[in-house]
């Protein structure tokens, strides 16, 4: 009987549940700054909200009624579930109307998601859902790496 292969020198390419990155808006004023979660399974909380909405997006689609109300109410449901399970707080706040900076709050959070244009929020969700921008050490992938990862 041969004995299994150890591949823990793998184990420093996981995401821990405990990953956040920095987001900044460089393109608002002032240029706030989140800090965030990852938008994938290694966040449970997320996933499994995200899983009870999948359930009644997977039933529209199979009736084939996709649409661009369908995208606005997936979109409509991230801005609840990002205060909540994937912006931790922000390090450079954002500013209001007549210029103060924004204490951090879900509330805030969401009000804050709400304001700014719809792609800049679509870019938000795009970096939370790639994964690399969670790694705790980019060094430890080369350029082949990550070609690999990227064509799972």
């Amino acid at each position: 009987m041969s004995e299994k292969p150890n591949f823990s020198n793998l184990e420093k390419l996981k995401v821990k549940s405990s990953a956040t990155a920095l987001y900044t808006f460089h393109d608002i004023e002032g240029e706030p700054t989140l800090r965030v979660r990852p938008a994938h399974e290694v966040n449970n909380a997320y996933m499994n909200a995200v899983l009870k909405r999948g359930k009644k997006m997977l039933r529209t689609i199979r009736r084939g009624k996709m649409s661009t109300a369908v995208l606005k109410e997936n979109r409509e449901t991230d801005y609840g579930l990002f205060p909540r399970y994937i912006v931790e707080d922000w390090t450079v706040a954002p500013n209001d109307a007549q210029g103060n900076p924004v204490g951090f709050s879900r509330e805030n959070c969401e009000a804050f998601l709400r304001a700014i244009p719809v792609d800049m929020f679509n870019d938000l969700r795009d970096f939370c859902g790639d994964i690399d921008n969670f790694r705790e050490d980019d060094d430890v992938l080369d350029a082949n790496d990550r070609e690999e990862l990227g064509k799972n």
